[in-house]
């Protein structure tokens, strides 16, 4: 039911803002955008229960970190409307040694978007150039549809 999984991600990859590393010296942390796992949700806080994918150091169970619900968002969103140029957008980042994304995402401009939709230019915050990267790497920020209301 929606009451107990309002973004019906339990059990799935999300995009989740989360304070990295968990349990660190509060100097040492940050809020960062990564691929997570949604493992539960608190209905009464209205927060989602998150892991880490793919945690510093490596982990074999990841701490839970509960999470806002405008701190979560589907991820890769296969029903999201398609992006528009201008947009802004939660992106992961293309490594070019690796050519695999990195599992962090990041701020970036939609510059440009494929004929069908499915490849879109970024313009990451801080990048001299726009990278091509699958529409399905990126994601709305939640937070800015909060902020919008």
């Amino acid at each position: 039911s929606p009451w107990s999984d309002p973004l019906q991600v339990i059990g799935r990859c999300v995009a989740a803002r989360l304070l990295l590393p968990p349990g660190g010296p509060p100097s040492a942390q940050s809020w960062l955008w990564v691929v997570a796992r949604a493992v539960g949700f608190d209905r009464g806080r209205d927060m989602y229960a998150v892991t880490d994918e793919n945690p510093e150091p490596p982990a074999v169970a990841p701490p839970v970190q509960l999470v806002p619900r405008t701190g979560v968002a589907r991820f890769p969103d296969l029903h999201a409307r398609p992006f528009q140029a201008g947009e802004n957008v939660l992106a992961l980042w293309p490594d070019p040694s690796t050519n695999e994304m990195t599992t962090t995402f990041y701020p970036a401009t939609v510059a440009a978007v494929s004929e069908d939709g499915t490849v879109v230019d970024v313009h990451f915050a801080g990048a001299e150039e726009a990278v091509a990267i699958y529409a399905h790497c990126a994601v709305r920020d939640p937070t800015a549809d909060a902020l919008a209301l």
